[in-house]
């Protein structure tokens, strides 16, 4: 929810109290309300941020992500994902795929949110951390390193060929 008088983003999590210890046959005495700003989740999906092009955001129900800027406001905005690569993030099966999207390649990554302790609370919620990242940046060690491999693999074969003319050379000399 968004609240205009203090401009910021929250959350408001109810859970019923029941007068008995088992929750299914006790009746409902009462109802314990949270809000719970989202600052917080703000610096940590700003702090999350890796290389220049990676982001983090988080899905929440339906199309909408919630998404820090570079001054640390969040927003909530519908996707702008197409289909296919929506629906990976909805179900989070593969480790990555790679996906067109603002005109350039992207990795993207998604997994539910959880805590260490699998808290049915967090998990209930089947919000997904998405983290995306322009592919010509994660690539780029990948390419320098077949760059470098090129270069030597170029030096061994001149090494081995002249190795080889003065090998041979010295050998067929005395004959």
């Amino acid at each position: 929810v968004y609240d205009s008088d203090s401009r910021r983003y929250s959350i408001t999590r109810a859970v019923p109290i029941h007068d008995k210890i088992d929750a299914d046959s006790g009746e409902i005495v009462g109802i314990v309300q949270a809000i719970v700003s989202l600052d917080a989740l703000s610096n940590i999906l700003l702090n999350s941020r890796f290389g220049e092009t990676g982001i983090v955001e988080i899905f929440l129900e339906g199309d909408r992500h919630l998404v820090v800027d570079d001054n640390g406001d969040i927003s909530i905005k519908n996707s702008e994902l197409d289909t296919e690569s929506l629906a990976f993030v909805k179900l989070p099966d593969q480790p990555f795929i790679v996906t067109e999207f603002e005109d350039t390649s992207h990795f993207l990554s998604s997994v539910y949110i959880n805590t260490l302790t699998n808290e049915p609370a967090i998990a209930q919620l089947r919000w997904i951390i998405l983290a995306t990242q322009h592919a010509d940046e994660i690539l780029a060690s990948v390419s320098e390193q077949q760059r470098i491999n090129t270069i030597l693999g170029i030096i061994v074969v001149i090494s081995a060929g002249v190795v080889a003319a003065y090998v041979g050379q010295r050998i067929t000399q005395p004959i």
